[in-house]
């Protein structure tokens, strides 16, 4: 039975009773069935549990007609099958997330391709833009897409990132919540005062005037100051595991929980991870190993310019070689198959999201294009179309 307080604070048109189908995981039916084929293995049902798309994917195809085959495919398969969203990034100047380095143009594409499943923006780093234009464009595709835009707001974390806008980082977090007051504002259609061309002060107002009354808002946390800030302003919360076990996130939900009732809200906490489930739990781990690898060594390998470039701030950055970078990858990827991540068998990763809800997260965005081929992917994801049409 569905608890009402879980869904009382989604969106209009996330609730499950506005869409055809709500995806969930459903243990009875994964348990009875025990999975067929390589897949996704969700199913609707019973759990309160909400399951997306994530993608962040590494540019590393030979062939560039592939780049966006899994992104526009698996776009079209939630849609079909009734997941509650797709996210995408916003990644500059690496190959680590370089696939996508603009949500904008990126939900734009998805909004012909799809009709129901919500867009959203999982992370727009607002301190890299102007406030206005990204009133303006989040509009736009909220009419292009009939009213499903969603924006997760980030502050932004890699310092060479910041040569978009270099005054903006020792401020970020000021600017991204100024922003999106600003944003809000704009949304509802009232006017803001900005200077013009000759410094003279001037009214605007942004068109074209959105679908959706209010532009539904997560903030990307990680530390409990964010979690806590969030909560205060009555936003959603989009979280990973960067740094964290399942005790310190049920420590950061509690945080945001906390702060978020002095709004009387609620609040939506979604959590991020990598998933690839299958009947054969061998082949899971071992596709689920290598592809991690690979993928959080170019990670690694976007970290290190990073502090590099901090250490001019702080203390002097460490040095890592090869071997300390292959270590941590590897070391890295058995615990997110392990404990983080949903990569296993049903059972296993119905284990998982029972824990994960016990802790009060809400949705589970699942990062598919961690580096498994795309054909593999595919497949799994047609697999999906058969169980849920079982």
């Amino acid at each position: 039975m569905r608890r009402r307080s879980r869904r009382a604070n989604l969106p209009v048109n996330c609730r499950p009773q506005n869409c055809r189908r709500h995806v969930r995981i459903q243990s009875s039916v994964l348990r009875q069935r025990g999975g067929h084929g390589i897949g996704f293995h969700y199913a609707r049902i019973l759990s309160t549990m909400q399951v997306s798309l994530f993608y962040f994917g590494n540019d590393v195809f030979v062939d560039p007609s592939q780049r966006y085959r899994l992104l526009c495919e698996g776009a079209k398969f939630a849609d079909e099958h009734g997941f509650t969203a797709v996210w995408t990034p916003e990644r500059h100047f690496e190959r680590f997330g370089g696939l996508y380095p603009n949500p904008c143009i990126t939900i734009a594409a998805l909004t012909t391709i799809t009709k129901k499943v919500r867009l959203r923006a999982g992370s727009s780093i607002q301190p890299f833009h102007n406030a206005v234009c990204m009133a303006e464009n989040w509009a736009l595709l909220d009419n292009l897409s009939n009213g499903r835009i969603d924006v997760a707001f980030g502050s932004g974390w890699h310092v060479n990132d910041f040569v978009l806008a270099p005054d903006h980082y020792p401020c970020r977090r000021e600017i991204l919540f100024r922003d999106i007051a600003t944003i809000q504002l704009l949304w509802k259609g009232e006017t803001v005062e900005l200077k013009n061309g000759i410094g003279n002060p001037v009214r605007i107002r942004t068109y074209p005037p959105p679908i959706q009354k209010e532009l539904p808002i997560w903030i990307t946390a990680h530390s409990d100051e964010t979690f806590a800030l969030a909560g205060r302003s009555g936003f959603n919360v989009l979280a990973n595991f960067i740094n964290k076990d399942n005790a310190k996130l049920k420590n950061k939900i509690r945080v945001y929980r906390e702060a978020i009732s002095e709004t009387g809200k609620r609040g939506i906490v979604t959590l991020m991870v990598h998933a690839f489930v299958s009947s054969d739990r061998v082949q899971a781990r071992d596709l689920g190993m290598k592809a991690l690898t690979e993928y959080l060594t170019t990670n690694l390998e976007l970290m290190a310019p990073m502090l590099s470039a901090e250490s001019a701030l702080s203390d002097p950055a460490p040095t890592m070689t090869k071997d300390d970078a292959d270590y941590i990858a590897e070391r890295t990827a058995a615990r997110i198959i392990d404990e983080l991540g949903l990569i296993g068998t049903p059972k296993e990763c119905m284990e998982k999201t029972s824990a994960w809800e016990s802790i009060g997260v809400d949705e589970l965005a699942c990062l598919i294009d961690f580096g498994i081929p795309v054909p593999e992917t595919l497949e799994q994801m047609h697999n999906l179309v058969t169980l849920a049409r079982q």
